[in-house]
């Protein structure tokens, strides 16, 4: 397809194809002749033709955090599928079971009754499931230490799964602005990471896998420890606004916005003056908060300095515009807005537009959407 973005109805998901090569050229750039290596999140843009340019850009694998994501990206051709989760129950461990006798895939563990099960449903059906375990880093996972090594000597004496190693997600980091407190919180977290990779080959088990990191980990995570094969960067693909925000990541670009129509213009109603209303709500675009709501975000408007998105409801946004902009701007125009949060926007949509300037140059369906199972 191609074509003007004025042609396209609204709203509608864009990606600024230079900005995401950019971005994907950047992050390949650093990992030349490091002895980490890529595994980027699916998650992010659910996307097999965005992961086959990662990939010839040098990345080893992916990770997904669904099983349901595995299986469409394994019938995308993707090798070194690593899922960043656990897959319990009868239901779910035999579709797993199915994925792993023909696509080359590593699904995360944590407790031994669960690898029991693989094991069981693995041996039934002739096949072997690659397993690794998650380290505890505030979420899912063992504790760093002695119970890492007690879980792997306890897989490799069941038949019909194989441990590959181990991985982690930080928890403790992803909203540290300061580049120097981030990077010292994460090191905290990865030296029980290798600490475990240490106990696990005490017992002369290999570990081919130690899987870590993040996007605003992407130059902390491998130059802390040569024994880190892979990081988990995700985000930087398409880039959130408050990520790029951060020490650290300024060089990233935000290729991710979603184009909206001006529907309505109120310059002064009740406590709210020079409001501008478009057809982008929360049903197509993501916003984004902590658990403690010390960070609340909006998405940004895009090329409109001063503008403030001060209200989401289903279908509409509301945007508060300085007084020369709220004359210039008139119902019918188009703004993009970007945002805070790209993994929960690309979910709410089933095609992104790929656009160089002002044209399209192609249309790439969301294959991975809704991929929650």
């Amino acid at each position: 397809m191609s074509g003007c973005i004025a042609d396209l109805d609204t709203p509608a998901l864009l990606i600024d194809l230079d900005a995401m090569e950019h971005n994907i050229q950047k992050m390949a750039a650093y990992y030349q002749g490091l002895g980490a290596d890529l595994r980027p999140h699916m998650k992010t843009h659910k996307t097999p033709i965005i992961t086959h340019k990662q990939i010839e850009a040098g990345a080893i694998g992916v990770t997904c955090q669904k099983l349901g994501e595995a299986e469409i990206f394994a019938r995308a051709g993707i090798r070194g599928i690593l899922i960043s989760n656990q897959i319990v129950g009868p239901r779910k461990i035999a579709r797993l079971v199915d994925l792993s006798k023909w696509a080359d895939m590593t699904v995360g563990v944590e407790e031994l009754a669960n690898v029991q099960a693989i094991s069981k449903a693995a041996q039934a059906a002739g096949a072997r499931v690659n397993v690794a375990i998650e380290i505890y880093m505030g979420r899912c996972g063992v504790e760093a230490g002695e119970g890492v090594a007690q879980l792997a000597r306890e897989i490799v004496q069941l038949p019909g799964v194989k441990f590959r190693g181990i991985w982690s997600h930080d928890l403790s980091t992803p909203d540290v602005v300061d580049f120097e407190e981030r990077k010292a919180k994460h090191h905290v977290a990865l030296e029980g990471v290798i600490r475990s990779k240490h106990l696990i080959e005490a017992e002369g088990i290999d570990v081919e896998i130690v899987s870590c990191g993040f996007s605003a980990t992407w130059n902390i995570t491998p130059e802390f420890s040569a024994e880190i094969t892979d990081v988990q960067v995700g985000s930087y693909v398409l880039m959130d606004w408050p990520y790029q925000q951060m020490e650290g990541m300024e060089d990233f670009q935000c290729a991710l916005t979603v184009l909206t129509t001006v529907m309505s213009k109120n310059q002064a109603k009740g406590d709210r003056k020079n409001v501008i209303i478009t057809d982008c709500g929360i049903k197509s675009i993501a916003t984004e908060h902590t658990a403690d709501y010390s960070i609340n975000a909006f998405p940004k408007v895009k090329d409109l300095p001063g503008a403030e998105v001060i209200a989401h409801s289903e279908e509409h946004g509301l945007i508060q515009v300085s007084e020369e902009d709220f004359q210039r701007i008139q119902v019918g125009d188009t703004l993009e807005l970007i945002p805070p949060h790209c993994c929960g926007t690309c979910n709410l949509h089933d095609q992104f537009y790929a656009v160089r300037g002002d044209r399209v140059d192609a249309v790439w369906p969301i294959e991975a959407r809704g991929a929650a199972t």
